[in-house]
């Protein structure tokens, strides 16, 4: 458990990363510790990259079983409980509506809860939908009666929706218009002049978005510019959601050289410099980031005079405004900026000027910390002592001096120590000789030596060793670590690691998942992963450093003295803290593993434990499981 948690809610993972993963490293940067609770769909080692817990929850928009959602609901409740954040940030309706209740109903302690209402969803924008509206109306009822929760508005319509419901009132709620684009990323570019000009329309393949309505304006409009303009859709389908257009009817729209169905593009920066115009017949927005992205690179809009949709566009100035679901007056704007490149520019540059005064992602950043009312966290007042010892590395040990020097608010005692390599890394340790508090570099008697070596100098807390092939998952791994001791009565704290590829450090080829440990662990072939593991150096002293008799089995006994002999409290974190590069040697043939298992069975016998028959079988076996195959 971390002291200080932000917890993120949200219905999809791809949904927070397209839009609220800036939002959750500046909540990293500014020192807290960051947990996504959302669908996995694929993004989650993506999410994890980042240094972000990852809490796998099936929001199925689709479902109407009340006891699975009621299951949803306690689901929310314990991971609440189990990690007592200080806030709590729902987006979306689902999300905001089932994490609410569970704060009421599950939540032991009451912590701030921040709902983003980002438009109502299709139950608010379908007139058909009374019955399920009614319903939504009451769980509301209940959900947004307490005191702590918060509420951030894209635009004034939704606020005063909520506001007529009474869930709103003065020092309660925000609106902060969208979820921001970093202008550099999107970059102002004048649109090249091309054989044919093209329409966008860039958002989820669903009715309430308009995508019938472009298609028909295009239609109105083929008569007069098919061979000069190509309109194009570029967009998932989203199955789980009733107004969704299925793939057969986006294929059938296609007419060669003029209107096309792309599909998803990850590329938005790219789609949005190739279009003239970009246009969102949307029924109802919180604030489409679609539009916003358009406005940074400076493209003109034709969007609706609706919720939202109507914050991006000043009408005449920077494009135009047409009323909902009226396909003739979407045509008509559409052809007034088709037939003058002039009127393209000028309300393109238009666009570029009121995305830079108005949704910026550093104001749309600085807007919502302001609000959640947080102190940013200071630097840890517990010391670490982050030991690296290396013999001719001269290919990886930039990456992990780097990836210590990088970690944010900790103090830290950097020590590398050097066996007298003579393959350049003296040399490219020298650089950053300035940053780091001890380097030693001459011959001694082998790693565990030297990381011994390293122990005695060390004035740290806690001491945790990163060889020279690994380097830290993220710059706030060790603000995690500190956060554990900090908060917990533990000698030692372990985590996850993954293997990589020796030359592509993106390519993950085994995953060591841990697990809590258990007083019979040790029996059952496990050990956590040494890279991962530190302990305070009070521990140190009282069990002992590395036994310099072994040769590869070291730092297995060092773990199996200090947690099974000395019963020294340990605390798991179920995160990846280390990424290994791959290549040891004890598994590389059948002598090398043999030599390695009298190893293990030699960590055992100077301890004077016996392990069981089947304890040095399982060690290795229980590798294979970590291989992605």
């Amino acid at each position: 458990m971390h002291k200080n948690t932000i917890i993120y809610v949200v219905n999809s993972d791809w949904f927070f990363l397209s839009h609220r993963l800036p939002l959750a490293i500046e909540a990293m940067n500014r020192g807290y510790h960051v947990l996504l609770v959302s669908k996995n769909t694929g993004k989650r080692k993506e999410i994890e990259s980042y240094g972000i817990g990852f809490i796998d929850v099936d929001f199925d928009s689709s479902s109407k079983n009340p006891f699975k959602d009621f299951r949803l609901i306690w689901a929310l409740g314990h991971i609440y409980n189990q990690h007592n954040p200080v806030i709590i940030h729902h987006v979306t309706i689902k999300p905001v509506l089932y994490g609410s209740i569970a704060v009421r109903f599950f939540a032991q302690t009451k912590p701030m809860v921040v709902n983003a209402v980002a438009g109502l969803g299709y139950v608010f924008t379908d007139n058909t939908r009374y019955v399920m509206r009614t319903l939504v109306k009451g769980l509301m009822n209940f959900a947004f009666k307490y005191k702590s929760i918060k509420f951030i508005f894209q635009n004034e319509d939704d606020r005063d929706f909520y506001m007529q419901l009474g869930y709103v009132h003065s020092g309660n709620h925000i609106i902060i218009k969208g979820s921001g684009v970093n202008e550099q990323l999107f970059a102002y570019k004048e649109p090249e002049v091309k054989s044919k000009i093209r329409v966008l329309f860039s958002g989820r393949m669903l009715l309430d978005k308009g995508v019938r309505e472009y298609i028909k304006a295009a239609i109105l409009l083929k008569e007069k510019w098919q061979g000069k303009v190509e309109f194009v859709l570029v967009g998932a389908t989203d199955t789980n959601n009733p107004s969704t257009m299925h793939e057969s009817e986006l294929f059938g729209i296609h007419v060669p050289g003029y209107l096309t169905w792309l599909g998803h593009m990850e590329n938005m920066y790219e789609q949005c410099v190739k279009a003239d115009i970009v246009c969102l017949p949307s029924y109802r927005e919180g604030l489409p980031k679609s539009l916003v992205e358009a406005m940074a690179v400076g493209r003109p809009i034709v969007t609706t005079d609706t919720a939202g949709c109507k914050s991006c566009v000043d009408d005449g100035v920077n494009g135009f405004l047409v009323p909902v679901k009226s396909t003739t007056e979407l045509a008509d704007a559409i052809d007034n900026l088709l037939s003058s490149a002039d009127l393209r520019l000028q309300m393109g540059q238009a666009s570029r000027a009121k995305m830079l005064r108005e949704l910026t992602l550093d104001k749309v950043l600085n807007q919502t910390f302001h609000f959640y009312q947080l102190p940013e966290v200071t630097l840890s007042k517990v010391k670490i002592t982050i030991i690296t010892v290396l013999l001719n590395n001269k290919d990886f040990i930039a990456q992990a001096i780097e990836s210590v020097l990088s970690q944010r608010l900790v103090n830290v005692e950097y020590i590398v120590i050097d066996g007298g390599s003579y393959d350049g890394s003296k040399e490219i340790i020298n650089r950053y000789a300035s940053q780091i508090t001890h380097v030693i570099s001459e011959p001694d008697e082998g790693m565990y030596f030297a990381m011994n070596k390293g122990i005695e100098l060390a004035t740290g807390e806690v001491i945790g060793f990163l060889h020279a092939d690994d380097f830290y998952a993220g710059p706030n791994v060790l603000r995690q670590v500190l956060s554990v001791f900090e908060n917990e009565n533990t000698d030692a704290v372990y985590a996850d690691l993954d293997y990589v590829h020796r030359k592509n450090q993106d390519k993950v080829l085994r995953k060591w998942r841990s697990g809590k440990y258990r007083p019979n662990s040790f029996y059952k072939g496990w050990m956590p992963p040494h890279p991962t593991f530190f302990a305070r150096k009070e521990a140190y002293k009282k069990f002992g450093g590395f036994n310099t008799e072994l040769r590869s089995a070291a730092d297995y006994e060092l773990m199996l003295r200090f947690l099974l002999v000395h019963k020294a409290k340990v605390f798991y974190i179920p995160q990846v803290w280390v990424k290994m590069r791959i290549g040891g040697q004890s598994n590389r043939s059948l002598q090398n593993r043999y030599k390695a298992n009298r190893e293990d069975l030699k960590a055992w016998e100077v301890n004077d434990l016996k392990p069981k028959w089947y304890t040095l079988l399982l060690k290795p076996l229980s590798k294979i499981f970590q291989y992605r195959f």
